[in-house]
């Protein structure tokens, strides 16, 4: 059985020129607010949960929403504003994982017997439902889309085998695995073909790890000093990643340079955690922190290592998911009856 995490998609992440800096020791103040930062929230119609965390760079956001049963379903919200709901054909729970430039959008369903399978939507609206060659029924999840139409996810065969996949647009498949491990799952890929993500191991606590595969399909595992669990969200144009791991105390961010060095984003504020989610290609992180009380708070990450955090008026959590070039955010956040929201963030 895929091994997935249903975590919140940090998908479409990329960075630029952050690579000389990015040992530097993170100062601890955070910056000024922005005068001109405005906030557009939005629900999708009938829904009783709206989730988003996926935005590219023609402004469109897509992800997920729940139905009065808790069904699933996916959703496209144009720049304009107007939103799109979908379904693949026959499907009992459709889950948007990633959306690319071109407007293609990946992601997963059951079917009615709670198999599970990859979908893409293309540009025109079409639903292809899509499992990978030698998957067993119901064992296919695709994660992530570059620009250049490669998708990548995990599948497992009728073996128990689960290894990751890549496939491109001409068909081209292709799967690799992990030495000693129970199952991969790439969680991002970037236009040159570099796949990211975290595997679990074979321990007793089949503890996740991770990973980054080359184009040439050399793969190099890692985990931040001290981690007991990584888990990995986005990876850039250069291959530098971002994500979160757990040590015996808390949660803490990290990210991982080209070079494979790696450091420690605690926010000062995150006494109970931080996490970093998702990294553009001027080199700002955003994520979230969780205070001493518990309640989890947005923030972006400046390339000169300032803090900036934010917060939806009379929301009780919030969470950045995509970000563009541009520094438009697209996450989700709670309100005081815990139900869940979409936002823009437009800096």
């Amino acid at each position: 059985m895929i091994r997935s995490l249903f975590a919140t998609r940090a998908s479409g992440a990329a960075r630029e020129r952050w690579l000389a800096s990015v040992c530097a020791v993170f100062v601890t103040t955070a910056g000024p607010a922005v005068a001109k930062t405005t906030y557009t929230t939005f629900d999708v119609p009938g829904a009783s949960q709206t989730y988003a965390g996926i935005v590219n760079r023609a402004v469109e956001v897509a992800g997920s929403w729940l139905d009065a049963n808790q069904n699933s379903h996916g959703y496209i919200r144009a720049a304009g504003g107007t939103i799109s709901k979908f379904d693949v054909p026959n499907s009992v729970g459709t889950f948007v994982e990633d959306m690319n430039d071109s407007h293609v959008v990946v992601g997963a369903f059951f079917d009615a017997n709670h198999g599970e399978h990859g979908f893409m939507r293309a540009s025109d609206g079409a639903i292809t439902a899509y499992d990978a060659p030698g998957s067993a029924a119901g064992e296919t999840r695709i994660f992530a889309i570059n620009g250049k139409g490669v998708f990548t996810g995990t599948y497992c065969d009728n073996d128990g085998n689960c290894p990751g996949f890549f496939q491109n647009s001409k068909g081209k498949f292709r799967s690799f695995s992990i030495d000693g491990s129970l199952g991969v799952e790439p969680y991002s890929i970037n236009d040159a073909g570099a796949i990211a993500g975290f595997y679990f191991d074979n321990s007793e606590n089949e503890s996740m790890h991770g990973f980054v595969r080359t184009p040439d399909g050399a793969i190099s595992t890692f985990d931040p000093p001290g981690s007991i669990e990584t888990i990995l969200f986005a990876m850039n144009s250069n291959n530098v990643i971002v994500g979160r791991y757990r040590d015996n105390q808390k949660h803490h961010g990290f990210v991982r340079a080209a070079d494979g060095t790696i450091t420690t984003i605690d926010h000062p504020d995150g006494l109970r955690g931080t996490s970093a989610v998702n990294i553009n290609d001027k080199g700002e992180i955003i994520g979230y922190f969780t205070d001493t009380n518990g309640l989890n708070h947005g923030f972006i990450l400046s390339v000169t290592g300032r803090f900036k955090n934010f917060d939806l008026k009379n929301s009780t959590a919030t969470y950045p998911g995509g970000v563009t070039n541009d520094g438009l955010i697209a996450g989700d956040y709670t309100d005081a009856n815990n139900v869940f929201h979409g936002y823009l963030r437009t800096p």
